[in-house]
């Protein structure tokens, strides 16, 4: 048995309809970065823990796309999301940010969407390897 034939890839992004794509790429990602702005003050542990989730995730993301570029632009939004969540949570929560969000916290966002972009790119080069030939 090939190693692809032993692995149940999911399914296509491509094949989703728009309105769960729009959840996966704008919802989850702003959710998840929210909850990560809101615990960064009080419990900066899970701050960090949820950002390795986030990173699996946008790996997991790109497994769902057979093209690079389309995976990277999907990480590059929910990325972008996902920054936007937790900036604006933590603004609302105030607290001590520890320096993890830098000088500058509005550029998060473009910096959690060029890790989102590239992980997700990674998980597309790993759909692609494990994929068998059509």
């Amino acid at each position: 048995m090939k190693m692809a034939e032993a692995r149940k890839l999911p399914e296509l992004f491509v094949a989703r309809p728009a309105r769960v794509r729009i959840v996966l790429v704008v919802l989850v990602p702003a959710i998840l970065g929210g909850i990560a702005g809101l615990v960064l003050a009080p419990v900066p542990a899970l701050y960090i823990l949820i950002q390795l989730v986030a990173a699996i995730g946008g790996l997991l993301a790109g497994l769902e796309h057979r093209n690079v570029g389309e995976a990277a632009l999907r990480g590059l939004g929910g990325g972008f999301f996902f920054g936007i969540g937790i900036i604006g949570l933590h603004a609302l929560s105030g607290g001590d940010d520890h320096h993890y969000l830098g000088q500058l916290p509005i550029v998060l966002p473009v910096i959690t969407a060029a890790f989102g972009a590239l992980f997700a790119a990674i998980g597309s080069l790993v759909r692609r390897r494990i994929e068998p030939a059509t």
